[in-house]
């Protein structure tokens, strides 16, 4: 048996093994370092961009804000759209300069909600069948011909120069067209407005104060003038005529006494002056 060749050949079969070994693990490795590289690329990736999702807090308060700017923007056009069949005063286009005018002179500030409301109302003052709880008028008071009106404070202060609103009289069946010419702030800090009707080619006026609690009203109309006064939103309304009646037992003739008359005048001693 030749002993030299056959440990050459077990030596060729075992380094034959070897090599077959190391070559069947080099794939294996190379794909493991491949799929590492990967999953590293992954991890840089997604720290690098950010991940815009619902759940992302600043993406929904980008998007509650604009929804926000949307509704506020409709809610606008809705409320001009109103203002636009309820005015017609050229001095005052838009909903916006009439809040803006009415903030400055009243010195309050206005939801345009509830200035919009007022507008809506027809006239200042609605007729009601309850006295006002808050004026004490007396039997007499109640009973004299008073007409009791619901009064709307805000119709009253959002009314501008160039407005025109009825002005209705119930007790006289009748309703006077107004037209606000102007409005004065008082010492006291009230405000008056200064109205007209026009009828026939004749000019009545109308003067309407108003402070924090009372309302005072002054009307000549062609059916005669009357007077309005309201405690808070309760008052009434009445013929001035009405409220001022002469007893006729009692004479308001004004009789000069002798003392008081200039020595020429022709009624001295019941004689004309020579």
């Amino acid at each position: 048996m030749n002993i030299p060749k056959l440990k050459f050949s077990v030596f060729f079969l075992v380094a034959c093994l070897i090599a077959a070994i190391l070559f069947l693990q080099k794939p294996h490795q190379q794909l493991q370092i491949t799929e590492d590289v990967s999953q590293h690329q992954t991890e840089i990736l997604n720290q690098s961009t950010p991940v815009v999702s619902e759940s992302n807090p600043s993406t929904l308060s980008e998007k509650t804000t604009s929804l926000m700017q949307l509704t506020t923007a409709q809610k606008n056009i809705g409320l001009e759209s109103r203002y636009q069949q309820l005015s017609d005063n050229e001095n005052y286009p838009t909903l916006e300069s009439r809040v803006a005018a009415m903030n400055d002179r009243n010195k309050k500030t206005y939801e345009p909600e509830a200035v919009l409301d007022a507008m809506a109302t027809p006239s200042i003052w609605a007729q009601t069948t309850l006295p006002p709880k808050n004026m004490h008028l007396n039997e007499n008071e109640l009973n004299d011909g008073r007409e009791f009106v619901a009064i709307n404070r805000l119709k009253i202060e959002s009314l501008m120069p160039g407005d025109s609103l009825p002005l209705p009289v119930a007790q006289m069946h009748a309703e006077f067209d107004i037209n606000i010419v102007s409005v004065d702030e008082n010492p006291n800090g009230s405000f008056t407005w200064h109205g007209e009707i026009k009828r026939d080619n004749e000019i009545y006026f109308v003067d309407i104060t108003q402070s924090e609690k009372l309302t005072l009203a002054g009307l000549s109309t062609p059916n005669g003038n009357f007077a309005l006064q309201a405690n808070g939103d309760e008052g009434w309304l009445a013929a001035t005529d009405t409220l001022f009646k002469r007893n006729e037992n009692i004479s308001d003739a004004l009789i000069p006494h002798e003392h008081d008359l200039a020595p020429n005048d022709p009624g001295q001693n019941g004689k004309d002056a020579q």
